[in-house]
């Protein structure tokens, strides 16, 4: 299995709240394998929570 970016996603940017651990890191995973941008902390670039 590889990752299939989706077109437009590249312009996303997302965080991650309330979740913790393996849910937490499958998130991260999935948010990468979209293509969109995974940030640590929410920051005013943040597009998506």
């Amino acid at each position: 299995q590889g990752s299939h970016p989706i077109s437009g996603m590249d312009s996303v940017v997302a965080a991650v709240s309330g979740y913790y651990g393996s849910e937490r890191f499958n998130l991260i995973k999935l948010i990468n394998e979209t293509g969109a941008n995974y940030v640590g902390t929410l920051t005013r670039t943040t597009s998506h929570l």
